[in-house]
């Protein structure tokens, strides 16, 4: 199913410190929804830790960093990546595009399949997750594993950028999976290297400076967000802010199964 963007890209130039949310109308035949993404470089996000009340954590899911404003770079981004997201059914193309954008229909779903109305989504039969464990991984040139996240320290709390990987499982039972996220500062990101003017397009929190106790609250919270009726909607739902093990190229490089 081949989908096409009916909102025109805007061209003009956005400047350096690009920070604000942008809406693209996706859609597949006589059918389109609009998916929201955040657009921003890191002078961006520094200057929204200057100017909003965000707290310790900036900004996550839905965000692409860039390294500089660029219309021609960013439309093949946008392009490439709704390519990317095309499925088999309008459904299966939503899911996909939820990785990358944030759906005008999020926490709701058709009570209809005949009509456009939604209803909110709620029920108190929901598996509860739990966090087993979380570390940083070893990065060549970015710094040794760290295991214990509570007595980390980095050598500059605002300059760093980090893989994070986190082990969730449905509570009372064994099952665990790995997802990985990258954790960095604005700073952090602005020495990244970004490949066809992207630094990151998922898979991202964004901090102001290091504080353990922030990125844990925001784990749990975001962990806690993604709960769902079985363990393969929750995992679904967590692939949106996560890289999962069994789907990743961050693991498929490392041979994971």
């Amino acid at each position: 199913m081949k989908l096409t963007v009916t909102t025109p890209i805007n061209g003009k130039n956005l400047g350096d410190d690009i920070y604000g949310d942008f809406m693209f109308g996706i859609g597949v035949s006589k059918r389109s929804d609009d998916f929201v993404i955040r657009l921003a470089t890191p002078a961006g996000l520094s200057r929204a830790a200057r100017e909003t009340d965000s707290g310790t954590i900036i900004a996550s899911w839905p965000l692409v960093v860039i390294d500089r404003w660029s219309p021609t770079e960013f439309e093949k981004w946008l392009y490439a990546t709704i390519e990317s997201c095309k499925g088999a059914t309008w459904d299966e193309c939503v899911e996909n595009l939820k990785r990358y954008f944030r759906w005008e229909f999020d926490g709701y779903r058709t009570f209809d399949r005949y009509s456009d109305r939604y209803s909110k989504y709620q029920d108190e039969n929901l598996i509860n997750l739990v966090i087993r464990s979380a570390h940083f991984e070893s990065e060549p040139g970015n710094g040794d594993a760290v295991d214990n996240l509570r007595t980390w320290v980095p050598e500059n709390p605002r300059v760093f950028d980090r893989c994070l990987v986190v082990s969730i499982s449905p509570k009372g039972t064994t099952t665990t999976q790995n997802f990985s996220i990258r954790v960095a500062t604005p700073a952090g990101l602005e020495n990244a290297e970004a490949e066809n003017g992207i630094i990151s397009s998922r898979g991202l929190v964004v901090m102001e400076q290091w504080s353990y106790e922030a990125l844990w609250e925001w784990l749990n919270k975001i962990v806690s967000s993604c709960e769902d009726h079985s363990w393969n909607q929750c995992i679904q739902k967590l692939r949106k802010y996560f890289d999962w093990e069994n789907d990743s190229s961050h693991w498929q490089e490392k041979g994971a199964n």
